[in-house]
């Protein structure tokens, strides 16, 4: 749920809530060439999900300014995790992490 308090009118194009859904790894490893040896550095990310939802305002794309008056507002949202997802995890050789995070995008 967004809690949001607005103390005098506010010229916006919208609130958004960004989902995103990644994992990262790194570590290092060696490998032989004949009788030489070098470090190589191994790296993997993916991006499960990235989406933006508009929580207040006009759909993403429309520049359409909207006055928000002086008061409390309350968005209630839900987002569910696609399927099968890998737990949510943070270590010495990487993490996977799922975020939600709040735009408010001002009008220019």
């Amino acid at each position: 749920m967004i809690v949001f308090n607005v103390h005098q009118p506010r010229e916006i194009r919208g609130v958004r809530i960004k989902f995103h859904g990644s994992s990262f790894v790194k570590f290092e490893g060696t490998e032989r060439y004949g009788n030489k040896t070098r470090t190589v550095i191994y790296r993997s990310r993916i991006t499960y999900f990235d989406v933006i939802a508009t929580a207040f305002g006009k759909p993403r794309g429309v520049d359409e300014k909207i006055i928000i008056e002086p008061g409390n507002y309350i968005w209630p949202f839900e987002f569910h995790l696609p399927e099968r997802v890998a737990p949510s995890w943070e270590g010495e050789y990487g993490r996977n992490r799922y975020e939600a995070s709040l735009l408010f995008q001002h009008s220019i």
